[in-house]
């Protein structure tokens, strides 16, 4: 019995659709890519359900000869390239012949194409891999794709994906894409009926854009063209007034293909380093046009990767024109100076110094464990930094506890967090009387009580104060709104506005009273208590940009946590100058309250030193 067997062509292109055909949104790029490759001028995207239901798209291209239909469902049946010699110069967006083959196996697929000068055009339906049905029709010159029930025959598939709204939203982002990386070819995307994007295809990228992402572009970007050899670079990029919290807002195109590629993302960051602020990321959509044998789109299965002959040639050109690009332009940047307002949601990066062992003394590489560390430290113990700063011994074994978690893992638990509060039964709450000594950097409060010194997180105490106080009033149902005088209305971009809608039970939850204007602008009437002012748009954009960030999440309650934590971003920065009476304001609010001493992203908020510390850096003592 023969026990190793070639297996035959419905199985082949059901494995091959697991690299090709991994969710809806990968079904709307092969389309849309052939519908270019068709020299298309016109294509339209509709889904339903996320893509699951139905996805089509429609193009008035140079369609397929009846001859070529069925033969295009094959296996690596393809009209782009003929030999292994084509693979070294790639021209077209497809060429392996996985796509259609890759669909048909794991959907119901309907196809209506003519070409020119022909008087009917040809139907061919597939399903699961199976012709039902081919013959002649009356149709449009071009191509029609309907593609239905995905994933019907392959349930295992099925149950990964996300809720629909999260699925359409990976297809609104591919589809985004290539409305930046084609402007000549006019682009409209419906999904459940409803227009999202509708691009001109008038050939210019900034309108383009402008169809994503609003009006930003035209006043805060600047456009990008340089040329060298055979290289050839276009582009918008907009200016650090608009930079982001990550990367979603980059996009490259090489030779007309949307890529992800570190490289040129690494140049512009580079080259805009000393004017966005830490963890800001700009916007940009950057063409690149350069020989086609001089890149290897071959590299990836979706071919979303490639790789350049001379990658630091690649950098060094996108690095300098860049730069260039916002030397001569420093007036111009000064008018929409960086916002220092706005502050990130920060991904624990490295660790934060300990709240209780000095930060010059951290050395965790060179020992065995976490005790080892402290029992080497030991100046450090509980019982002599009693003596030393009159905090209660367990207080400070919780404290020594949650340092030793946060220099080891770069976060606090979130258990350990909630469970103690140091104010609560530490020295502030112990000690009635406290000097206020100021504030350094614009950022840092310095307290005094007796011996101990308190150097004191004016942003991260400020948040964790109207993180629990908007927390209690949403558990208690007493969510308090404060009316605005005169409406916020915030141009928004169409994806931005399906996020709201699909969240507004939440934005409602916390306290915003939001109302739809069109497609593209919200009114925003009423905002939780502690926001309003100046920072509202900046928080909100912050808000808009972290459902991005967490939109696989599914969980109502968390990503209600999360939007609460994002909203309460917008408390006292750091970089704003306090007034006397409000650090005092500030001071007496923690020492007359159970307050946690993490921020809600659980940074710490207070670093304790004793007289005793200090002497020891100045060596008054040993």
């Amino acid at each position: 019995m023969d026990r190793i067997k070639q297996l035959d062509d419905i199985t082949v292109n059901r494995i091959a659709a697991g690299e090709v055909v991994t969710r809806p949104a990968s079904v709307v790029k092969e389309l849309i890519e052939n519908a270019i490759d068709a020299q298309s001028s016109y294509i339209t995207i509709e889904i339903e359900k996320g893509g699951v239901d139905l996805i089509r798209v429609s193009d008035n291209g140079t369609g397929i000869d009846a001859h070529d239909v069925s033969t295009a469902f094959l296996k690596h049946a393809t009209s782009k390239i003929s030999s292994a010699d084509d693979l070294d110069n790639i021209s077209s967006l497809g060429f392996r012949g996985e796509a259609l083959p890759s669909i048909a196996s794991v959907a119901d697929v309907e196809l209506t194409t003519r070409t020119e000068n022909v008087t009917s055009g040809s139907f061919f339906h597939v399903r699961a891999g199976k012709v039902l049905e081919e013959k002649p029709i009356g149709c449009p010159e071009g191509t029609s794709m309907s593609v239905k029930n995905l994933f019907f025959n392959t349930p295992a598939r099925l149950k990964f994906l996300k809720a629909s709204g999260v699925e359409a939203s990976y297809v609104s982002d591919v589809v985004s894409r290539y409305i930046m990386a084609h402007p000549e070819i006019s682009f409209k995307y419906i999904n459940n009926g409803k227009t999202i994007y509708h691009s001109t295809g008038n050939g210019d990228l900034r309108t383009s854009m402008y169809s994503i992402y609003g009006k930003e572009v035209n006043t805060d970007a600047l456009e990008l063209n340089y040329s060298e050899e055979n290289f050839e670079v276009h582009g918008i990029i907009g200016k650090p007034s608009i930079s982001k919290q990550n990367r979603r807002y980059e996009s490259v195109f090489i030779n007309g293909r949307y890529v992800q590629n570190n490289t040129i993302s690494l140049a512009v960051k580079d080259a805009m380093e000393t004017l966005l602020m830490t963890k800001r990321f700009p916007l940009f959509a950057i063409a690149i046009t350069m020989p086609f044998d001089d890149v290897d789109v071959n590299v990836h299965p979706a071919k979303l990767m490639v790789k350049f002959k001379e990658e630091k040639r690649v950098y060094d050109i996108i690095f300098g024109a860049v730069k260039r690009l916002f030397t001569p332009n420093a007036e111009a940047i000064a008018e929409n100076p960086i916002d220092r307002s706005i502050i990130e949601i920060e991904d624990y990066v490295k660790p934060e110094p300990s709240m209780i062992i000095p930060a010059q003394t951290h050395d965790l590489e060179n020992v065995d464990s976490k005790e080892d560390h402290f029992l080497q430290k030991k100046d450090y113990t509980d019982e002599v930094l009693y003596k030393k700063s009159n905090f209660k011994p367990e207080v400070l074994t919780k404290l020594r506890e949650v340092s030793i978690e946060s220099n080891i893992t770069g976060q606090m638990k979130v258990e350990e967090a909630y469970e103690f509060s140091a104010f609560e039964s530490g020295a502030l709450q112990e000690k009635l009387e406290f000097s206020i000594i100021g504030q350094v950097f614009n950022t840092y409060i310095i307290v005094q009580i007796d011996d101990n010194m308190l150097i004191i997180d004016q942003h991260a105490a400020h948040e964790r104060i109207n993180y629990d106080m908007l927390k209690k009033s949403i558990n208690e149902r007493e969510t308090i709104s404060q009316q605005l005088l005169v409406p916020f209305v915030l141009e928004v971009s169409p994806l931005e506005k399906e996020l709201i809608d699909e969240n507004m039970e939440i934005f409602n939850d916390i306290g915003f009273e939001i109302d739809s204007m069109g497609d593209r602008s919200i009114k925003i009437g009423s905002v939780p208590y502690i926001l309003g002012g100046p920072q509202l748009k900046d928080c909100f954009n912050d808000m808009l940009e972290s459902l991005f960030g967490f939109k696989k999440m599914t969980n109502y309650d968390l990503k209600k946590e999360k939007l609460i934590q994002t909203a309460c971003k917008s408390s006292i920065k750091g970089g704003d100058k306090l007034e006397h009476r409000e650090i005092e304001a500030l001071i007496r609010h923690f020492k007359e309250n159970n307050v946690t001493l993490t921020c809600p992203h659980g940074r710490p908020i207070v670093y304790p030193m004793t007289k005793h510390d200090l002497e020891k850096i100045f060596k008054r003592t040993v």
